[in-house]
């Protein structure tokens, strides 16, 4: 029996990913080595640019998905001005869950 599946780990059939260790327009790529690897993987990323959002986004639909899910977050911190303290917000970060549904892209 398989050791992954022996342990019924939940996140055995994970990918995590945050940062960007390969050139633009790689999102594509990868995605399809996961799932031709294993389909039923479930896929989370974060975009923080708009060009990794719109990657991201072309993947929901490109691949076989049974479920997606964005989340957008914001932040912020605060700085001082005087005796006040004001928040300034920070850039949003997007979170990508892709479920993969059992085929190969």
């Amino acid at each position: 029996m398989d050791e992954r599946k022996k342990n019924n780990h939940p996140w055995d059939d994970s990918v995590y990913g945050t940062g960007r260790t390969e050139p633009p327009k790689s999102h594509g790529g990868t995605v399809a080595l996961l799932l031709a690897k294993n389909p039923h993987v479930r896929i989370v990323a974060t975009a923080v640019s708009l060009e990794s959002v719109a990657e991201l986004t072309e993947c929901l639909t490109a691949f076989p998905f049974t479920e997606t899910e964005v989340v957008s977050l914001q932040t912020a911190r605060d700085r001082r001005a005087g005796g006040y303290h004001l928040m300034s917000g920070q850039n949003p970060i997007y979170i990508f869950t892709m479920q993969g549904g059992g085929e190969t892209a």
